[in-house]
C-alpha cells in the first residue's frame, strides 16, 4: 500500500502502528522517529521498524505515509518539520485523542499537504504507555474516528480509512468539534475520575491487598502516564470541564437521594444505567465480565458504583466508548434493588465516604478549571502515585 512509512513517536501507539503495518505488509519500509534515542534503538532491536530516522525532516522527505503518534504538545514542531519537505502525494495522519492540536499541526503544512492530511483517533490503548506494551493487534475490532479538514481530498480520507480497516479497525468519519465533545465524556472524564478515586483511597487510608479483577479493571487507568494526559486536558479543557460540571451536579443529586432516603428513585437510576451500558457492552463480542462478588460494601464497592452511576447518566454518545470505559463502569453491574437498598440502609456509613470522594473531586476540578500546565501535571502525578501506593506498588 505504501512504499515508505514514517512513524513519529514510538510509544505504545507508535510501536503498535509500526508492528501492525509490518504484520499486514502495508508498507515496504517502516522508519521510526522519537526524540528519545533509546526508543528508536529498542524499536529497531525488536524489529518493529526497518530503520531509525535520525533526522526528522530528512525522513519526512522520503515518506509517502506519515503517522504522528507523539504527545500533543509536540504537534507544532512536527507540523513545522513536515512542511519543510513537501511531498505532493504523501498521506499524513495522527492518532491523537483530541483534534484541536491536529489542526494546529495542519496549520503549518503547505496547501498541498493540507489536502493530504486527515486526522484520526484509534480508540485503543492501555494504561501502559511505553513501547514495551506495543501490539500488532491493538486496533483489532476497535473504533477509529477520522476527522478530515474542510479541504482534505476524498482520496486521502479513503486511503487512511482503508489503512485502519486493514489494521483491524472500524472507521467512522466525524467533524472534529463533535469528536472532542464526545471523547471528553467517554474517555477524558473517566481518566479524571480514576485519579479522583485514587486520591479518595489515599484520603481514607485504604490499602488494597489482592484486589479482585473487577476492582483492578475499574482502577487500572489511574496508572496512566500524567505527561500524556496533561496535553489532553489542556487541549480539550472546555469540553472536559463541561462534562465534569455535569457529573459534579449529578453526583450531588445522588448523594441527596441516599440521604433522604429515596430507594425507589435510586433503584430506577441503577436499572436504567445498567441497561444503557449493556447496549455498549453488546457491541464488543470479546468483552467478558462478571458481577462483583464482594460481600463487604465499603469504599471499594459502593463508592465506585455511585461513580459509575453518575458517569453513565451524564455520558452522551456512549456508543463511541471503548473497552476502557467498559472497564471503568463495570462496577455498576449488580442487582439494582440490592445496591440501592445498601446505599439507603447503610447511608450513615456510606455518605461520609461519598462526601470524601466529592471533596477529592472538588479539589482536582478546581485545578482543571484553572487550565495551568504545571498545576495539572503535578496533580495528575500526585494522584497516580496515590493509586500506586494504595495497591501496593512503588510510586514513580
Amino acid at each position: 500500500m505504501f512504499r515508505n512509512a514514517l512513524i513519529i513517536g514510538l510509544g505504545l501507539m507508535g510501536g503498535s502502528v509500526a508492528l501492525a503495518l509490518k504484520q499486514k505488509k502495508l508498507a515496504e519500509s517502516i522508519s521510526g522517529y522519537d526524540i528519545v534515542e533509546a526508543m528508536m534503538d529498542k524499536a529497531l532491536r525488536s524489529a518493529m521498524i526497518h530503520k531509525k530516522a535520525g533526522d526528522l525532516t530528512a525522513a519526512v522527505a522520503d515518506a509517502d505515509l506519515v503517522v504522528v503518534c507523539s504527545h500533543l504538545a509536540a504537534y507544532k514542531e512536527i507540523g513545522n518539520a513536515i512542511s519543510r519537505f513537501p511531498k505532493a502525494d504523501a498521506v499524513i495522519t495522527d492518532v491523537g485523542s483530541v483534534k484541536a492540536p491536529a489542526f494546529l499541526l495542519a496549520s503549518f503544512l503547505t496547501s498541498e499537504q493540507k489536502h493530504n492530511f486527515v486526522s484520526s483517533h484509534p480508540v485503543a490503548g492501555s494504561e501502559n504507555s511505553g513501547i514495551s506494551g506495543a501490539r500488532a493487534d491493538l486496533f483489532e475490532r476497535r473504533k477509529v474516528i477520522i476527522t478530515p479538514l474542510s479541504n482534505t481530498k476524498p482520496r486521502t480520507v479513503q486511503a487512511v480509512a482503508k489503512m485502519w480497516k486493514e489494521l483491524g479497525g472500524e472507521t467512522e468519519v466525524m467533524v472534529a468539534e463533535a469528536h472532542d465533545a464526545i471523547y471528553a465524556g467517554v474517555s477524558h472524564v473517566p481518566q479524571f475520575l480514576s485519579w479522583c478515586y485514587a486520591d479518595f483511597l489515599s484520603r481514607v487510608g485504604k490499602l488494597i491487598e489482592n484486589p479482585e479483577e473487577n476492582f483492578t479493571r475499574f482502577t487500572r487507568i489511574a496508572a496512566s502516564n500524567p505527561a500524556l494526559w496533561q496535553d489532553i486536558f489542556l487541549a480539550n479543557n472546555k469540553n472536559i470541564s463541561s462534562v465534569i460540571a455535569d457529573f459534579y451536579l449529578n453526583f450531588s443529586n445522588i448523594m441527596r437521594e441516599v440521604e433522604s432516603p429515596q430507594k425507589a428513585e435510586l433503584q430506577e437510576r441503577f436499572a436504567r444505567a445498567i441497561n444503557d451500558r449493556k447496549a455498549l457492552k453488546d457491541e464488543y463480542s470479546g468483552y467478558r465480565e462478571t458481577p462483583w462478588a464482594a460481600a463487604d460494601f465499603d469504599a471499594t464497592v459502593m463508592v465506585p458504583r455511585v461513580i459509575a452511576l453518575a458517569l453513565l447518566e451524564v455520558t452522551a454518545d456512549m456508543k463511541y466508548a471503548g473497552p476502557g470505559f467498559l472497564d471503568f463502569s463495570r462496577q455498576i453491574i449488580s442487582d439494582p434493588e440490592r445496591t440501592s437498598g445498601y446505599l439507603v440502609g447503610k447511608r450513615r456509613e456510606i455518605l461520609p465516604l461519598l462526601q470524601d470522594f466529592f471533596d477529592c473531586m472538588d479539589n482536582f476540578y478546581k485545578i482543571v478549571e484553572r487550565n495551568t500546565k504545571p498545576d495539572i501535571l503535578l496533580k495528575m502525578a500526585e494522584s497516580r502515585n496515590n493509586y500506586l501506593k494504595c495497591v501496593g506498588k512503588n510510586p514513580l
